[in-house]
């Protein structure tokens, strides 16, 4: 009849609207699910490559979903920094003293999870930091990356390159993150500024290299009473004094670094090098004496690199001395520097205010230090 039919038809209704809010029901408590398996899985993952016991499972399982609770990241992407903390030899307790800082890396790098571990892991272990000081790693590279023209990706990539020769020499990550960063602001970045500065840094330490220096710029690298190794930033600043020409014609610098590039790349020999060098030095004569002490100091393919670091002296110890309060409050940090008898001009800088009072580079690191 019609009233059966109409019956029907509205139970027909009720019924499709019965599945269609059922539909997001289900799909909602799938994802939960979902999310639910991703982080099991993950932290499983995590205690097969840490071998962590039971006790230390509960703790890193807490610290996980604290994580995903308090950050950008879920909980199974926070366990899951953790599995590649682990895969880089970090013990548990390391992990769990490193993993959040990991996480703040890859979120101001723009990094996936896997290459934040592996920058961040390499970092340290190059300058030989404990995983306690994964934090001062994160804010040193975030700074530089962001008024640098380096990426963090960048900035790790040329790490793993220069930093175990850096740390060798006695440089700290900041002075070498500064050191990227104004390589970065010449346009040599990644493996170029990493593969130059690790050179440099091997033939600062040689006898040969340290005889070369101080018959051409009269610059002492080893300390004559600590016999240690001075300042990296102090070295570059000596050296800077030592000259009376200043590397920032564009074309000199551009000219320099295509030569050094078709060097490196194998599309010049020994020969060809030489005789654009010797070019090169006929059109800008300026600059002839210092290329060449610089070429034999620094080596053939760095010699841009190194001579940026020493036209933006300036800038490079401003850089170095911001960087190594990358972990401190401004303001507290300020307080701090005026009561060692900091005194900050109108508008200026507190760091052009350490380095105006300060004799030298590492001076104005201890008043830093001290504070």
């Amino acid at each position: 009849s019609a009233i059966a039919a109409e019956r029907k038809g509205k139970a027909l209704g009720v019924a499709a609207a019965g599945a269609a809010v059922a539909a997001p029901i289900a799909a909602v408590g799938r994802q939960g699910v979902g999310i639910l398996v991703g982080y099991q899985d993950a932290i499983s993952e995590t205690q097969a490559i840490t071998r962590a016991t039971d006790e230390q499972m509960k703790l890193i399982s807490q610290q996980a979903k604290d994580l995903g609770a308090t950050t950008r990241f879920s909980s199974a992407e926070a366990a899951e920094a953790m599995t590649y903390l682990g895969m880089a030899g970090f013990k548990t307790q390391e992990i769990m003293e490193s993993v959040g800082d990991t996480l703040n890396l890859a979120a101001a790098g723009h990094l996936g999870l896997a290459e934040s571990a592996d920058i961040s892991s390499n970092v340290l272990s190059g300058f030989n930091l404990k995983a306690k000081e994964m934090g001062r790693v994160a804010n040193v590279m975030a700074l530089v990356a962001a008024t640098a023209n380096t990426s963090v990706a960048q900035l790790g990539e040329a790490m793993a390159y220069s930093a175990p020769a850096a740390a060798m020499f006695g440089a700290s990550i900041e002075e070498a993150s500064a050191m990227v960063g104004i390589g970065g602001n010449i346009g040599i970045q990644a493996s170029s500024a990493g593969t130059a500065m690790r050179a440099g840094f091997v033939n600062l330490s040689s006898a040969l290299k340290q005889g070369s220096l101080k018959s051409t710029f009269g610059v002492e690298v080893v300390d004559p009473l600590t016999k240690a190794n001075r300042n990296i930033i102090d070295i570059i600043g000596d050296i800077k004094k030592s000259m009376d020409v200043d590397f920032r014609d564009p074309q000199f610098v551009k000219d320099l670094k295509s030569i050094e590039e078709q060097m490196s790349a194998g599309e010049l020999g020994p020969d060809a090098y030489d005789a654009q060098i010797a070019a090169l030095q006929k059109k800008f004569p300026q600059y002839s004496t210092a290329l060449s002490g610089l070429s034999d100091i620094f080596g053939k393919t760095a010699v841009s690199f190194w001579a940026g670091q020493i036209s933006q002296y300036e800038q490079l110890t401003h850089d170095s001395i911001q960087a190594l309060s990358a972990s401190m409050d401004p303001e507290i940090l300020t307080k701090a520097l005026q009561k060692q008898g900091v005194k900050v001009k109108d508008n200026e800088d507190i760091f052009d205010a350490v380095l105006r009072i300060a004799p030298d580079y590492q001076s104005a690191a201890n008043l830093i230090d001290k504070a």
